[in-house]
């Protein structure tokens, strides 16, 4: 399984010149006006009244910015957290974010356009594919779409999209559910059990081209992490905790990154993205986590003082920008091996993940169960794997 990874990278090294998307679609439909497709999005309003448009960027590799033509949204929800409500032109949506947007029907009955076009990407807004677009149709619009697709903010400009992350807050009045541990309505208090500051990056491995994490590019193991954890201790499969957590591998390697979660003790990941011409995201499975900060550069313990303690949005999650870093917490009370990764299918098909083993020895079913009876088992884990334990295979190449 490892040699397969490794040569479905070289494969993809080899196309480099085809990872870009060729059209963006809304809904699965083509562009309006696209002479590639007679298909496209359109969403029938009345006058007068108010809708709700979910708006999530399902997309593996593009930021985008939407919009409305001649019409304000009002930010309400990202995620499962209900935010402060603030109006805007257009919004950032980075690679596996939702957002829950209100637009009032309030312009004369026409059509409209409704517009997404990519971030830190140059292109032709007049004809080109990667604008998708759509139509907001009013039920007695006489009039087809006019004009130009409404203006959007540089997609160069970091400082637009930074400032409105910074502005996406956590509604604290709002009658809702909230994440674990319950009541907890700001992070001012907690005190942190560890701290992860986690590098991503790109690295040539035996001439290789991979992307990394702390140097580490993650290599899918034969024998699934939860099999190794739990019949063999990770022997023969990972080492724990043999990833640099704080700290960067002084050279590129292959490696299956596990490490300890405190569990039900409070995480500080910070995400620098070392890429100067990628906008990343970063996602992890069982928690939200609390969006605390974004900065440029370098992050020291120092960059905490920047943080919104207060009323950070819990979300699933953030984007990370070229040159800058991005600071969550979590509170790691789901035991288990959660998978830690960029959302960037690139990114995360050639290395950059690592998982987060939460455990504790307490066999409460509250806790977390035993495997079932019939649990399929593979790898190094046999099917007598309680009575003859499989021996470790040979080492792989880096750990």
């Amino acid at each position: 399984m490892e040699e397969y990874y490794k040569n479905a990278r070289i494969m993809i090294q080899e196309n480099t010149n085809q990872m870009f998307p060729s059209v963006i679609l809304m809904n699965g439909k083509g562009p309006y006006g696209s002479l590639g497709s007679t298909l496209y999005e359109s969403f029938n309003v009345t006058k007068g009244k108010t809708y709700r448009f979910r708006i999530s960027n399902v997309g593996t590799q593009f930021s985008f910015n939407l919009r409305f033509q001649k019409h304000q949204m009002v930010l309400v929800e990202t995620e499962g957290s209900y935010t402060d409500q603030i109006a805007l032109d257009s919004l950032d949506v980075h690679v596996g974010q939702s957002y829950s947007v209100l637009v009032t029907a309030d312009q004369d009955e026409a059509d409209y356009y409704v517009v997404a076009t990519p971030k830190f990407y140059k292109f032709d807004a007049s004809n080109s594919s990667l604008v998708a677009k759509g139509i907001l149709h009013y039920m007695n619009s006489a009039s087809a779409v006019q004009g130009p697709i409404p203006d959007g903010p540089d997609p160069f400009d970091l400082d637009f999209s930074i400032n409105q992350a910074k502005s996406i807050r956590w509604n604290l009045t709002a009658g809702a559910a909230r994440p674990n541990p319950q009541g907890t309505f700001n992070v001012s208090n907690v005190t942190l059990s560890q701290t992860f500051v986690l590098h991503g990056s790109r690295a040539l491995i035996n001439d290789v081209r991979s992307y990394v994490v702390n140097n580490v590019s993650y290599l899918t193991p034969n024998t699934p992490l939860k099999l190794a954890d739990y019949f063999r201790n990770g022997s023969g499969v990972y080492q724990l905790d043999k990833f640099p957590t704080q700290s960067i591998s002084g050279a590129a390697v292959y490696g299956v990154s596990v490490v300890t979660g405190v569990h039900k003790g409070w995480l500080e990941i910070v995400f620098k993205n070392e890429l100067e011409d990628e906008i990343d995201s970063w996602h992890l499975d069982g928690f939200g986590f609390f969006v605390v900060g974004f900065g440029g550069g370098e992050w020291t313990v120092d960059s905490r003082a920047t943080y919104n303690l207060y009323d950070p949005v819990v979300r699933s999650t953030v984007q990370v920008y070229p040159g800058g870093w991005s600071a969550v917490y979590v509170f790691l009370d789901n035991p288990g091996m959660w998978n830690l990764r960029s959302q960037n299918l690139v990114h995360w098909y050639m290395g950059q993940e690592i998982y987060i083993r939460v455990h504790n020895d307490d066999p409460n079913p509250a806790k977390e169960r035993p495997p079932p009876q019939n649990l399929l088992v593979c790898g190094v884990v046999d099917d007598d794997v309680a009575f003859t334990p499989a021996p470790a295979p040979a080492p792989q190449e880096g750990w």
